[in-house]
């Protein structure tokens, strides 16, 4: 998956309901050096899954809470980042 993504510009991934496109893949691309700066976005249409994906990649990552500034969100009114460590 990491190659296909490597070597095109656009790839569109289909997969079922839990199967850990939204939580793992972006941490695939994180941990091969894919990223921005260190930096990946993951999009959400609802401010309630925003939230969520960010509590269970921050989870996911060990860390104790969001405040601690790896992985963060930013929905209408509400910003939980860290500029200089948030990804």
């Amino acid at each position: 998956l990491l190659e296909v993504i490597k070597n095109n510009p656009f790839v569109v991934i289909v997969s079922s309901t839990g199967s850990g496109k939204t939580t793992q893949i972006p941490q695939f691309l994180l941990d091969s050096g894919m990223a921005n700066n260190g930096m990946i976005a993951v999009t959400q249409p609802r401010r309630i899954a925003a939230i969520s994906v960010a509590e269970r990649v921050s989870d996911e990552t060990g860390a104790v809470s969001l405040s601690t500034g790896k992985v963060g969100y930013k929905v209408r009114f509400d910003n939980v980042t860290v500029p200089e460590q948030t990804r």
